[in-house]
């Protein structure tokens, strides 16, 4: 893979969208993706699919290999995602 032709993919802000259809549409992206790659969560709830190396530390969800898979990676960006959310709203409200 090119790195200067990658480009971040959106794959939608959970709040318009819900988090199982985004999750949903970053795993099928990354099953198609031909190596490890990052999602991101933005503090406005945007998420987003970078390469591993590229991700900001204060945004990484987790990094996932396509080999796994569309269903598993669903499950795990979806689970990781709810985790990432509650998470921040735990240090958000100490």
């Amino acid at each position: 893979m090119n790195p200067f032709a990658f480009e971040d993919y959106r794959a939608g802000r959970i709040g318009p969208r819900s988090l199982t259809g985004v999750a949903e549409a970053a795993a099928v992206w990354l099953a198609g993706q031909d190596e490890p790659m990052a999602v991101c969560l933005s503090p406005t709830r945007a998420v987003t699919v970078e390469l591993a190396d590229e991700a900001a530390d204060e945004d990484l969800v987790g990094v996932y290999s396509p080999g796994l898979g569309v269903l598993e990676l669903y499950r795990r960006i979806r689970d990781d995602l709810r985790a990432e959310i509650e998470d921040r709203a735990g240090r958000a409200a100490a």
